[in-house]
């Protein structure tokens, strides 16, 4: 990836950062940072142009706040995903160079089942109060 063009994602990270730090979403760059599943320091490495975000980087921000990884990646679309909105035909190829989307599927998957592990747990941890209260 070129140098310009993770100097482009980086001022298009700060304004995802902007926009949820404005819509009271996170509160600090930490809080994003770790929403986003990196140090600080490695999200400001992102936002100078030093550092690309990663494919879990960009599915952390999508499952987290339905950011569209097409808007960071390529500057297409709305800064968040619509699930009505047309694919655009073009950006599939370019984005592939970087990210193809069985990847994106598959962490999106991994993710969904560690939610649902631990939302099992929480629900047996609930159910075991439940039955000790009624002892």
């Amino acid at each position: 990836m070129s140098e310009s063009t993770k100097i482009k994602i980086g001022r298009r990270l700060e304004k995802v950062f902007q926009e949820l730090f404005i819509r009271e979403k996170v509160q600090t760059k930490l809080e994003f940072s770790e929403k986003m599943g990196t140090r600080t320091s490695t999200l400001n490495d992102m936002i100078k142009g030093e550092r690309s975000p990663t494919l879990e980087h960009l599915s952390n921000l999508w499952i987290q706040f339905k950011i569209n990884p097409l808007f960071l990646l390529l500057n297409k679309g709305d800064i968040y995903f619509h699930v009505d909105e047309e694919p655009i035909a073009d950006t599939a190829q370019e984005a592939g160079e970087i990210y193809n989307s069985p990847q994106m599927l598959m962490l999106e998957s991994k993710h969904l089942r560690q939610e649902i592990a631990s939302q099992k747990k929480i629900i047996e941890l609930l159910e075991n109060q439940l039955l000790n209260q009624t002892k």
